[in-house]
């Protein structure tokens, strides 16, 4: 993810540029579905991603959901809109992003035990984050790591989690 982030500022590809080819991007099958009966469930939800905030609000305004908690990559952008500035707000001792240290800040923030949360992930970077939670969800997997941490697996259809809340 950092490669791709330091070759759109490389090429000096405009916010405008870059939310177009965002907004083409489908949301996966399921998702409006789990995010509706989570919710219905009383479930608070956190979304922990290392995609770009603006590809998080494009996923908002195509779904109409909003999280109880949000930690993305945050974006700043010049004058022209070109990529000025790029930060991950929970990082570890070595200075990497972490995801697991954004979802204890969630955890706290709603008075949760580890035990009582629930990790989705679809790539490398979420096996610390399935390995900490207490349901561990795999979706793909595109990364066979995730198989070894998941407590479940999801192949396509996200709504497939609900069986598991």
């Amino acid at each position: 993810r950092a490669l791709e982030l330091l070759e759109w500022r490389r090429r000096s590809i405009s916010k405008a540029k870059l939310r177009q080819l965002f907004r083409c991007l489908p949301i996966k099958p399921g998702v409006r579905t789990l995010l509706e009966g989570a919710k219905e469930r009383g479930y608070k939800i956190a979304i922990v991603s290392q995609a770009p905030d603006f590809v998080l609000s494009i996923f908002y305004e195509k779904t109409g959901f909003r999280p109880d908690f949000e930690a993305s990559y945050q974006f700043q952008f010049d004058d022209e809109g070109l990529i000025k500035e790029v930060r991950f707000p929970y990082r570890d001792k070595k200075g990497f992003p972490s995801k697991v240290l954004a979802a204890k800040a969630f955890q706290r923030s709603i008075g949760a035990e580890s035990e009582e949360i629930v990790a989705v992930g679809d790539h490398y970077n979420d096996v610390e984050l399935l390995k900490w939670a207490g349901l561990a969800i795999a979706v793909g997997p595109h990364d066979p790591s995730l198989l070894e941490v998941a407590d479940k697996v999801v192949t396509e259809d996200l709504s497939e989690i609900l069986q598991y809340l």
